[in-house]
């Protein structure tokens, strides 16, 4: 048996082994850093192992998106029995601690086509974020106050990210901006009645 065929078979699921390793070469050194090849040398498998999973880097960053959300979804969905804020904190952790994948998430580095299945993905989080807010008594304006705040949350994390604050000196300080901004700013505020 050679050693390439050796090193291959201990993956089992070869495709998430590829996900999971373009996710870390993402996090290292950006989407230009993530290429089949490397991914493959990174996870000791023929430089064309990955295309039996994927048709290319591009199908390839598709399902690293995807994986992205369904982290994002499992992180709130944790956080979501303790409230609001720990779930906007959850949000803002989750962003900080991959900053390059975060932002792979809502960059159009994917063509359309292939971001086919991510509106379910995000609806999934959006969810989350409506549980996390106060009943207000119609589902739709559950929705937008969920909405909003996931506006305000990804704008947050974007200034965060690109250093407008200065410097978050670690997870704690980043949580403490979150549940400070949520507090301050109230969503769920009922639409004032037609006249």
């Amino acid at each position: 048996m050679s050693t390439l065929t050796r090193r291959s078979y201990h993956h089992g699921d070869l495709r998430a082994e590829l996900v999971r390793v373009a996710g870390e070469i993402l996090d290292q050194g950006g989407v230009s850093a993530l290429t089949l090849r490397e991914v493959a040398r990174r996870a000791g498998v023929s430089h064309s192992a990955p295309y039996r999973h994927f048709a290319d880097r591009e199908a390839l960053l598709a399902e690293v998106v995807g994986h992205g959300f369904a982290q994002l979804g499992a992180s709130l969905r944790e956080a979501a029995p303790e409230g609001g804020s720990a779930v906007a904190q959850a949000y803002l952790r989750f962003a900080i601690a991959r900053p390059r994948g975060y932002r792979l998430m809502f960059a159009g580095e994917v063509s359309p086509a292939r971001r086919a299945g991510l509106p379910a993905q995000a609806d999934l989080v959006l969810c989350v974020l409506a549980q996390s807010v106060p009943d207000l008594g119609d589902v739709e304006h559950t929705r937008r106050a969920a909405t909003a705040a996931w506006s305000l949350l990804h704008g947050l994390v974007l200034l965060l990210i690109d250093g407008y604050f200065g410097p978050v000196s670690d997870e704690a300080d980043a949580g403490r901006l979150a549940r400070e901004v949520v507090d301050i700013v109230r969503f769920a505020v009922k639409p004032a009645a037609a006249a």
